[in-house]
């Protein structure tokens, strides 16, 4: 097993620089640099154009990337990124991230702001394209 698994935080994982905790049912994204990540692979096989969507409140700073990758030899390209810009006023908001690939994805990736801060996700989901929840992820809870 690994000893850095939080079952807390199920199938995500983060780059050093990031923390990933739950407090209160949300997840909590701390980031001590200007570059918080934080990653999950094995999805699900859907077909796209997909949609990510979330509910977040930050008190960091700058623009949020979505990246995936249909394999984990593929890595991550800036032409496999979707932006969006989250507001960081510390206040719940909703997004909605369109990811215009056709193909199945295995891993997703959220740059959730481009400074040091802390980030709070209440929700986090991937939609095919129907509508559909390919996969979701409710923070607080072990997973069942």
């Amino acid at each position: 097993k690994n000893p850095a698994y939080n079952p807390l935080v199920p199938d995500w994982e983060s780059n050093p620089d990031t923390k990933l905790t739950v407090g209160n049912g949300v997840l909590v994204i701390t980031a001590t640099s200007k570059g918080p990540s934080m990653n999950t692979r094995g999805l699900p096989a859907a077909k796209g154009p997909f949609t990510v969507e979330l509910r977040m409140k930050s008190n960091s700073k700058g623009g949020a990337r979505i990246f995936w990758a249909a394999s984990p030899k593929e890595g991550y390209a800036p032409e496999h990124a979707a932006k969006f810009t989250p507001q960081h006023d510390d206040e719940w908001h909703d997004y909605e991230v369109k990811l215009p690939v056709e193909q199945a994805i295995q891993i997703l990736r959220l740059d959730p702001s481009a400074a040091p801060g802390v980030m709070r996700i209440e929700f986090l989901r991937l939609k095919d394209a129907d509508g559909k929840v390919v996969k979701g992820w409710k923070f607080g809870k072990p997973a069942e």
